[in-house]
């Protein structure tokens, strides 16, 4: 039977989102072909149609769940004043990141030991969410960067600890409460001429 183009793309594209699901439920080392093709009503024979290796699929996969949460992200903080928005933003990712549910915490690790073809998609995603930072939530580049990995490595330390109360381990990486004063990332690397933002 033959297929129309649009149909071998809605197939491609559900494999896809049913392997990202199971990357960040599982992780992208416990989760095989079989089980991604099964789960998208599909048999392992027609994996290769689609894909010429499962690290194509893996790049792909990594890449729609970090563009998935960032574009969740964009919308929230549509319309915000810069401050409110970066504030907003590190909030929305401490929670996050701490839920289990963000693809940064949860597939970093994971594609740190795949090939190139995974960490360059993974590290293209990456670079488009800190220039969105840059751009829209008025921080440098550096300090974007820094509330990323700071973060994550906060939630991996916590995850990994033996500690029962997790929050301990953050450090107080949890979301704010409104009352509080709001308090920003460690200042580093000022831009020429950029007046100081962020207060430690």
């Amino acid at each position: 039977m033959r297929y129309s183009k649009g149909h071998r793309e809605e197939t491609r594209a559900r494999i896809v989102e049913t392997a990202s699901r199971l990357f960040q439920e599982k992780g992208v080392d416990r989760v095989g072909v079989d089980e991604i093709m099964r789960e998208s009503g599909l048999t392992h024979g027609g994996f290769y149609v689609h894909f010429r290796s499962k690290g194509q699929l893996i790049a792909e996969a990594c890449a729609l769940a970090v563009d998935q949460r960032a574009d969740e992200w964009k919308e929230q903080l549509r319309g915000l004043p810069p401050e409110e928005a970066f504030a907003a933003f590190l909030d929305g990712y401490i929670e996050c990141a701490g839920s289990g549910e963000c693809p940064f915490a949860s597939l970093g690790a994971d594609v740190a030991r795949q090939g190139e073809e995974v960490r360059e998609a993974y590290t293209e995603k990456v670079e488009d969410l800190v220039q969105f930072m840059t751009e829209e939530l008025s921080c440098g580049r550096e300090e974007a960067v820094l509330a990323l990995v700071s973060v994550s490595g906060a939630i991996s330390v916590a995850n990994a600890s033996s500690d029962p109360d997790r929050e301990a381990v953050r450090g107080g990486t949890g979301k704010r409460d409104s009352n509080e004063p709001q308090r920003r990332t460690p200042e580093i690397a000022q831009e020429p001429g950029r007046k100081a933002r962020r207060a430690a």
